[in-house]
Parts: C-alpha cells; structure tokens; sequence
C-alpha cells in the first residue's frame, strides 16, 4: 500500500499504541450518508479519540474523509468523537493487530478468515454481532430534553462517550447483550457535566428492568443456575434478586391460621424437609429447612391465632405426632385426624 504521510498531511497520534478500537473492515456499500464509499474491497484503520490526536497541515477534505493534498491518497476520515486512521498511512507496519471485521453481509467469500476477530455484519452503530449462544446488540442512549442540574434545554454538548454493556431478555434461546452508547454532556448554563439516566435499566446489576422482572419470576420456579446460563448473569446476581424479591414478599404478606392444617414432609436437596398446607384452601404455609420434632414444635407454636386449628391432618411419624402433643398442652386443643 502507498505511504501518503507528507508534511502537508499527517496525522500524530499521542499514543499509537493504544487506539480505542482496532478495525479490519471491508465496508463497502450502504455507508452512512456522511460517510461516502471508498471504492475499495476492504481497508485497515484504527479508531482513535479526536483528543488524542493531532492535525498538522492541510489536508484536503470531502464529507468526513481527508485525503493527502500531494497524492490524493486516503489518510484519516472523522465522525462524531473518534478519527479513523487508516494504517498504511503509519510509519512502522505491525505495530496494531485486527480486534473486529465490519460489514460481512458484503464481504468477498475468496478473502480469508481472520482468527480472533469479532464479526458484525454492519456498521458497529447498527449491527449485531451473533454467536452460537450470545446476540449482541449496539445502542444509542436517548439524548437528554435538558439539563438534569438547572432544567435549562438544548443548551448542553457533548463531552465524551463510553460503550456500556447491559444484559437484555433472552431471543430464541440466545442471550442479548446491549452495548449502549453513553455520552456525557456539559450545560453550558450551569457549567455541570452530567450523563442522563436511564430509567429503563438497572444500573446496580447491568441489566434492563424487564430482564430483572423475568429474573424475578423465573428464580421462583427454576434453580439458580438455570436462569443464569440461559440469561448470561453470574449466579450470585441472580440469587440476590431471588433474595430481594423474597424479602419484599415476606415484609408485606401475611399467613392465615388455617382451619384444617396438614403436615407432611418434601425430599428435596437431598434431604427430607417439613411442609405446612392450609388443607382447605390448598396453599402452602411453610417450608422448613429440616422435619425435626423442635423445629416443627417452634414454628406451631409461632403460629398467630393457633386456637383456630380445628383439625390437624399428618401421618403418624412420631416427631409431628409429639409436636402437636406439644402444641397442644401448651394451649388449646387440636383434633387429631390420622390420614389414611
């Protein structure tokens, strides 16, 4: 490829070996309407911040894109925070290494593929990037209507971005990610510099409101791992909103003595486990962690309003039979009923 740095255009770079992104692209058609095509099959380029790059001369220009005022060649194009920097453009070869290929939906099938690099199909403001079990989706947060500060509107700019990845609800089994673009801005009437909310998003996990709703819901009735391999969380984040939820719940909601209370046991996790029934209303009161006879006498004597127990239907395992002895010595009398 053609060196086109001269003195009338060249780009400095503070750090040539940090750019924010490194891109392998054969973007070809169907560009964005400040971003003409360059006519060729693919090209190299690293995206850099605009602040850290530096303009000496006077390159020729044609809607975002500068071109060498000597040869013509293509040396850098520029579009809203970040300068695209085409590599052949560098005075040593080698020094960067392919990170993402955009625009595969056009892409040659005789180029080679490139190990290590992510695929998109489009451009990375409108593309999604698909694996065999993840879909990745690139988003623009919404612009604020005023300043979150002083309330004064449209008198803010923009002062710097950063992609933040948020987990979504799941598509045809596969787990979504939304990288969501979030710019900073600074009022030019107060002097604050603010990055709007977003209201639609739980900041504290990483994920959107609905998928912590659906979380919510599925932790009751999946185990944990479950929900966390098919949603993409860690399991610790979903057992601390099965925990919350939970809570929530046992603040605000309140167990009737029942009239007909059944007691028997579950086999779960390995080990018999103590279960409450309102017979008559055929609800679940409690479950407790074991079977054993001070542990089921405690929790019936917890019971608010226990005096209305009537009947008391459980098989004849003696830990229940004494707890309910119990229960009944140390207040009114319960009827027994055997279950047949």
């Amino acid at each position: 490829m053609p060196r086109c740095i001269t003195t009338t255009a060249r780009a400095s770079l503070t750090d040539p070996l940090a750019p924010v992104h490194d891109l392998l692209s054969s973007k070809v058609i169907a560009p964005k309407p400040h971003d003409p095509p360059h006519a060729a099959l693919f090209y190299a380029a690293a995206d850099y911040p605009q602040a850290s790059c530096q303009i000496v001369g006077e390159p020729h220009r044609y809607q975002g894109r500068y071109f060498c005022s000597v040869y013509g060649s293509s040396v850098f194009s520029v579009s809203e925070e970040e300068i695209e920097i085409h590599l052949g453009t560098l005075d040593s070869p080698n020094q960067l290494k392919a990170t993402y290929e955009l625009w595969n939906i056009r892409r040659e099938h005789w180029l080679p593929p490139f190990p290590n690099v992510e695929q998109y199909e489009r451009d990375r403001q409108d593309c999604t990037k698909m694996e065999e079990h993840d879909l990745h989706y690139q988003v623009e947060a919404p612009e604020p209507l005023a300043c979150e500060e002083c309330g004064v509107e449209s008198e803010f700019v923009r002062f710097g971005k950063r992609d933040v990845a948020y987990r979504d609800l799941p598509i045809h089994g596969k787990r979504v990610t939304l990288w969501v673009v979030r710019r900073r801005y600074t009022c030019r009437a107060c002097g604050r510099t603010f990055r709007p909310a977003l209201p639609e998003m739980v900041d504290d996990h990483r994920m959107t409101r609905r998928l912590y709703n659906h979380v919510e819901k599925e932790a009751f009735n999946h185990p944990y791992a479950y929900v966390a391999d098919t949603t993409g969380l860690d399991e610790k984040t979903v057992r601390e909103i099965f925990k919350k939820k939970a809570e929530f719940l046992a603040a605000w909601h309140r167990f009737e003595t029942p009239r007909c209370l059944g007691i028997d046991e579950l086999y779960l996790n390995r080990r018999y486990r103590c279960i409450l029934t309102n017979l008559e209303e055929r609800t679940l009161l409690d479950l407790l962690p074991g079977r054993q006879q001070d542990a089921v006498t405690r929790r019936l004597m917890s019971m608010t309003e226990r005096h209305q127990v009537e009947i008391v239907s459980m098989d004849m395992w003696k830990p229940y039979r004494r707890a309910v002895q119990a229960v009944k010595a140390g207040g009114p009398a319960w009827t027994r009923r055997r279950r047949r």
